[in-house]
């Protein structure tokens, strides 16, 4: 390969390389958006949230609405009263949530009564 043959070889890799980088994790077109609110239920399966947010900068004013999860794994550790960040990407008609962190944990009713604990 000739000089300027190893030169554009290089600079498509290079291009390419950025591009894939810097598409992973977001979907095309999205945008992303701070969400803190309360969880105040969680939809049997996992598929979706319903949450009580504050304002949404740019986006939405405060309020209560479902949304449903990029990843429903992350519903298993989600109980009303929970306390949360999470990233609202929206984008192609859709709005889901992702990167859920529970920031404040609610003391949620046992599956065993304290009565039966030894």
């Amino acid at each position: 390969m000739n000089h300027f043959g190893r030169f554009a070889f290089l600079a498509a890799l290079a291009v390419f390389t950025t591009t894939a980088v810097s598409g992973c994790g977001s979907k095309p077109g999205a945008q992303r958006y701070a969400l803190r609110g309360e969880v105040i239920s969680v939809t049997p399966g996992g598929t979706s949230v319903s949450v009580k947010h504050g304002d949404i900068p740019g986006y939405m004013p405060a309020m209560t609405m479902s949304y449903p999860l990029a990843d429903p794994k992350e519903a298993r550790d989600l109980h009303a009263g929970d306390k949360i960040t999470a990233d609202l990407i929206v984008g192609n008609g859709r709005a889901e949530l992702a990167k859920i962190v529970v920031t404040e944990k609610t003391k949620h009713a046992s599956a065993e009564p304290e009565a039966s604990k030894p």
